[in-house]
């Protein structure tokens, strides 16, 4: 019971992480094919400089990435090891 219980939690950590490199990947593809009707939606509800919106959005994709890592990838791997 409990091999089963760990492979349910590692498939489900698995879906996770596939599912959030999915919403990074689409983000980037409309950051990269729309980026100017991006920047004006943004401008509408906040007045920041293109130079800022550029780097707002290469942090905050960063971060993102870097929360995949931490919190799907690292356990799916400590799983898989446990296991």
């Amino acid at each position: 019971m409990a091999t089963e219980t760990v492979n349910y939690i590692a498939a489900i950590l698995g879906w996770c992480m596939v599912i959030n490199y999915g919403i990074l990947l689409i983000w980037m593809v409309f950051l990269m094919s729309g980026r100017i009707w991006m920047y004006r939606v943004h401008n509408r509800w906040f007045d920041i400089p293109d130079q800022e919106f550029n780097a707002a959005h290469y942090r905050l994709m960063g971060q993102f990435k870097l929360y995949i890592m931490i919190f799907n990838l690292s356990p799916y791997i400590a799983i898989r090891i446990m296991a």
